[in-house]
């Protein structure tokens, strides 16, 4: 099997989680046109696996299996749904994703709250705020308002497990930035709009909540990295040194800034 293939098979393995018809549809879809795609076998290939675009289009797969949607089923003679084959790009496939979205959000966009639906974790500086999202309610909105899947059934079955927790980052008139999903005490994904990466600006406020939580940040993707003190740094602002700890101990690449060195995951998205 083509080394590329393989890192793309299990990478959609762990991105379905477990789920099998989640994992052929990831394969159908984002493996297929990577490989049609590109030959590369280096530059793009870490780019592809921790893309935004995969989780997007991974969040739309997974929201429309909840939901048992149409085009399911309408399928070609190979048994493979018609809507993800016509697709020879990942282009393609993330407008689809944002077609349907689209849809979905602007149903779950006047979604109504009422108390208990979600509750203010954090004060931020300058009247901003992270706020959990406690219901199915909760995440319906926050995904009709940023326009990706927090909401639709995707990821309703996280709401029963205590480890697991969704939150927003509001301005002072309560419109969301970014949305969160935290596990334990690790930062698992920091999404803007349409699941692109916040800015900046939304991301600072977000540091100092991270550190009085202790949160993980370093495996997120989201241009964090904790160190081995448990404070967290955007990668836009790094401090003269650095020392940083993945996850599984792994070995580190030191680099050079200026004169003092910065010790860094082997990795970084």
């Amino acid at each position: 099997m083509d080394t590329r293939l393989s890192y793309f098979y299990d990478r959609a393995k762990v991105l379905a989680d477990g789920n099998e018809a989640l994992e052929r549809l990831m394969n159908l879809s984002v493996t297929r046109v990577y490989m049609r795609e590109t030959d590369d076998e280096n530059g793009e290939l870490l780019y592809w696996l921790n893309s935004a675009e995969i989780y997007h289009i991974r969040d739309w797969l997974r929201a429309s299996l909840v939901n048992d949607v149409a085009w399911l089923q309408r399928l070609d003679d190979l048994g493979r749904p018609k809507k993800i084959m016509k697709c020879g790009t990942l282009a393609a496939l993330v407008r689809e994703a944002n077609k349907d979205m689209r849809k979905q959000a602007s149903k779950a966009a006047g979604t109504k709250l009422v108390a208990g639906d979600e509750v203010i974790e954090y004060e931020c500086a300058d009247g901003w705020t992270v706020v959990r999202l406690l219901t199915t309610a909760a995440l319906d909105l926050e995904s009709g308002l940023m326009g990706h899947c927090i909401g639709n059934g995707a990821y309703d079955e996280g709401l029963a497990n205590p480890d697991t927790r969704f939150l927003s980052l509001r301005d002072r008139r309560g419109k969301p930035h970014a949305t969160m999903e935290i596990v334990g005490d690790k930062l698992i994904q920091l999404q803007g709009k349409q699941n692109k990466r916040p800015l900046y600006r939304y991301v600072s406020l977000l540091i100092p909540y991270f550190n009085v939580k202790r949160i993980r940040c370093t495996d997120a993707g989201a241009r964090l990295v904790t160190d081995i003190e448990r404070r967290t740094w955007s990668l836009d602002d790094l401090p003269v040194s650095l020392h940083i700890e993945s996850d599984d101990n792994a070995e580190f690449l030191t680099l050079s800034s200026g004169q003092s060195p910065i010790r860094l995951p082997r990795y970084l998205a």
